[in-house]
C-alpha cells in the first residue's frame, strides 16, 4: 500500500505517527489502551523499515549497497545495546511512562531531521497493487525467503527463552543483563560486517559462512554455557550471525525482484516478525517434553535446515537462470 506514496514523505509521516503512538502509550489510562497504542507503534515500524532500506539502497554509491543497508540496520542493533539499558534505567529511576516519552522525543527529532535532509523523492512506480504483490507468489522469491524463515525461527525461538536458559545454567540475575548487553554488541558488529562482506564477496558466501558459525556456536552454547566466559562468547557470536545475515539476505531478495525492492524488503521484515511468533510458540510446545538446557540443540536443527535450504535454493536459482538464458528455437 505504501508504494503509492513518495518515500521521502512516507518516512516522515510514519515517524510522526510513531511519535504520537508512543506518546499515547505514555498517557494510556489502562492496559487495553496501552496495548492498542503499542499495536499502532508496531504498524508504524512495519511501514517505516522497508522504505528506509529502499532509500538507503538508492543513495548507496556503486558497490556499496551492502554497507548502506548495514548502516540502517545499525539503528536496530544499536538499540539492543543502548535502548534496553536506557529503558530499564528510566523505568527504575522514574517510571515506565518516562521510557515511552523518551522514544516519542527521539522519534520526533528523527522525523524533523529526515524532513530537513533532502531525501530523494522516491516517486511511485505506477504499478497496480496486484502487480506489486505479484512477487510474493513467485517461486524464486519464496525459495529465497525459506532459509531466512528457518534461521530466524530457530534464533528467535531460543532468544525468547534466553534469560530463563541462562538462569537454568546457573548465572545470577545481576549477570544476565550484562550477558544480554554482550549479545547486543555482537549484533552491532554483525550488521556492519555482513554489509561489508556483501560488497566484497557477494551475498551467498557470507550467508554460508555465517550459518556454519551459527551451527558451531549453538553446539558450544548447548554444552558449555555454564561458564560465564563461554556464555558471553556464544551470545556475542549468536547475535553477530543473526544480524550479519541481514544485509546478505536483503541483497539476495532485491536481486530476485529488482523492480519491486520495497515489496521484497517488506517481506523480509514480515518474516522476522512471523518467525518471532512461530519460534516462541514452537519453544513453548517443546519445553513440555524437552529440558530447557537442550533448547540450543533445537535451534541448531533449524540452522542446519537453513543451510541445506540455502544451498538447495542456490542450485535451483542457478539452473533456472541457465534455462532462461538458453536460446529458443523458432
Amino acid at each position: 500500500l505504501a508504494a503509492r506514496w513518495r518515500r521521502d514523505r512516507l518516512v516522515v509521516w510514519v515517524l510522526a505517527f510513531f511519535t504520537l503512538s508512543n506518546a499515547a502509550c505514555a498517557l494510556a489510562p489502562s492496559y487495553t489502551i496501552l496495548m492498542i497504542a503499542r499495536i499502532a507503534a508496531g504498524l508504524a515500524g512495519g511501514f517505516y523499515s522497508p522504505s528506509a532500506y529502499v532509500i538507503a539502497a538508492e543513495l548507496a554509491p556503486p558497490g556499496r549497497r551492502g554497507a548502506s543497508l548495514a548502516r540502517v540496520a545499525l539503528g536496530l542493533t544499536g538499540s539492543a545495546v543502548l535502548g534496553v539499558p536506557m529503558g530499564v534505567y528510566l523505568g527504575q529511576a522514574l517510571d515506565w511512562h518516562a521510557a515511552f516519552w523518551l522514544v516519542a522525543l527521539m522519534s520526533a527529532v528523527a522525523g524533523i531531521a529526515l524532513a530537513a535532509s533532502g531525501l530523494p523523492r522516491g516517486e511511485p512506480d505506477g504499478l497496480t497493487l496486484r502487480a506489486r504483490l505479484a512477487p510474493l507468489g513467485r517461486a524464486r522469491v519464496l525459495i529465497t525467503i525459506l532459509p531466512q524463515l528457518l534461521w530466524s525461527t530457530g534464533s528467535l525461538m531460543l532468544y525468547t527463552y534466553v534469560a530463563a536458559l541462562l538462569a537454568e545454567r546457573g548465572h545470577s540475575r545481576t549477570l544476565i543483563p550484562v550477558l544480554l548487553v554482550i549479545y547486543g554488541f555482537g549484533g552491532v558488529l554483525g550488521g556492519q560486517v555482513g554489509g561489508r562482506l556483501v560488497d566484497r564477496f557477494g551475498p551467498s558466501l557470507p550467508v554460508i559462512a555465517f550459518l556454519v558459525i551459527a551451527i558451531l556456536n549453538q553446539i558450544l552454547l548447548g554444552v558449555a554455557a555454564d561458564f560465564v566466559g563461554v556464555a558471553g562468547l556464544c551470545l556475542f557470536f549468536w547475535s553477530l550471525v543473526a544480524w550479519g545475515l541481514w544485509a546478505p539476505q536483503q541483497s539476495r531478495l532485491m536481486a530476485t525482484e529488482p523492480r519491486h525492492p520495497a515489496v521484497v524488503l517488506a517481506l523480509a521484515n514480515s518474516v522476522v516478525y512471523f518467525s518471532a511468533a512461530l519460534g516462541a510458540a514452537i519453544g513453548a510446545v517443546l519445553l513440555r517434553v524437552v529440558p530447557l538446557i537442550r533448547l540450543p540443540f533445537v535451534a541448531l536443527v533449524f540452522y542446519v535446515l537453513a543451510l541445506i535450504a540455502f544451498v538447495s535454493a542456490g542450485r535451483y536459482l542457478q539452473r533456472a537462470a541457465q534455462r532462461h538464458a538458453l536460446p529458443t528455437r523458432e
